[in-house]
């Protein structure tokens, strides 16, 4: 039985601002290696560990907290390059080649540029959970 990701949810807000806008929800595939590394899912060593759901959650998580759903969190842009960065490590090592990871490229690429083409001191976090 594998494990499916409800998000990624990139949600983003201005200068400490009370509220979370939603600024895209992506559709990924299926890989346990990257679920461990992201919130420890299946056993795996996160490299964040799960904050939950957030206080001050955003509209981007509507229709996802139902109860088959896990291990909710959010990263920053740091931290989930940080996972990019591992994740591509554990595939070299379990393919023995360079992999890409393009939709995990496209979601970092798409951070980065909300957070240098927005307005000043815009925040970004990247929300998601999981369901069995």
């Amino acid at each position: 039985m594998g494990v499916d990701i409800h998000g990624p949810f990139v949600e983003y807000r201005y200068n400490g601002g009370g509220y979370w806008f939603s600024a895209a929800e992506m559709h990924w595939f299926r890989s346990t290696s990257l679920f461990q590394l992201m919130a420890g899912v299946r056993g795996g060593s996160p490299l964040v560990e799960p904050r939950g759901r957030p206080k001050d959650i955003g509209s981007a998580w509507d229709g996802h907290i139902r109860e088959d759903c896990h291990s909710f969190s959010w990263l920053l842009p740091k931290e989930l390059r940080r996972v990019r960065k591992m994740f591509r490590r554990v595939l070299r090592e379990e393919w023995g080649e360079e992999a890409i990871t393009p939709d995990l490229d496209a979601l970092v690429a798409f951070v980065k540029i909300l957070r240098t083409k927005g307005k000043s001191g815009t925040e970004v976090r990247i929300g998601f959970c999981f369901d069995n």
